[in-house]
C-alpha cells in the first residue's frame, strides 16, 4: 500500500515517498516517477518515445503499455511480460526499501525481469511442444 493510500486509511500522517522524498507517494510515483522507477524506465524505452511513456496517467500507462507492446522499449521483446514483470519488481524493490530487506538495485529490477521473462518463454515453449506431441491425446499435457 502506498504512503497515499496508507494516509487515506488513516494508517499514518505522512505521504512522502520513503525512498525519494517526493510529497505524495502513489501508485504513479512507485511505479513511474520515483527516481528508482525513472531509472529503470530510461533502460528500457526508448529515447524518442519517453517523452510519451512519462506523460500519460497512470491508467492509460498501463493500458497503452500492454495493447500496443511495440510502442516504447527499445528491444525486441515479449513487452507485456517485461512490462509487467518491471512493475512487479519496482513494487518489490519499494517494499523491501521500506521495510528494511536487503538494497534491491535498479540492475536487479531489470534483470529480475527479463529472467523471469526467459523462464516464461521456456514454460510456454515446453508447454506448446507438449501440446504437439500429444495432438491425438483427449487429455491435457501435464507441465
Amino acid at each position: 500500500m502506498t504512503n497515499v493510500e496508507r494516509v487515506a486509511r488513516h494508517f499514518t500522517s505522512d505521504s512522502n515517498c520513503c525512498i525519494c522524498g517526493a510529497a505524495l507517494e502513489d501508485l504513479d510515483h512507485v511505479l513511474c516517477r520515483c527516481p528508482s522507477a525513472l531509472q529503470v524506465w530510461m533502460e528500457l524505452v526508448r529515447p524518442n518515445r519517453f517523452s510519451e511513456f512519462m506523460a500519460l496517467d497512470i491508467i492509460a500507462w498501463i493500458c497503452a503499455n500492454f495493447e500496443k507492446p511495440d510502442r516504447f522499449p527499445m528491444r525486441s521483446t515479449d513487452w507485456s511480460l517485461m512490462f509487467g514483470s518491471i512493475i512487479w519488481f519496482l513494487w518489490l524493490d519499494r517494499n523491501a526499501k521500506v521495510f528494511g530487506a536487503a538494497d534491491v538495485t535498479v540492475g536487479s529490477v531489470v534483470q529480475n525481469s527479463h529472467r523471469l521473462v526467459l523462464l516464461a518463454s521456456h514454460v510456454v515453449g515446453s508447454r506448446m511442444i507438449a501440446m504437439q506431441a500429444g495432438a491425438g491425446s483427449t487429455r491435457d499435457p501435464v507441465l
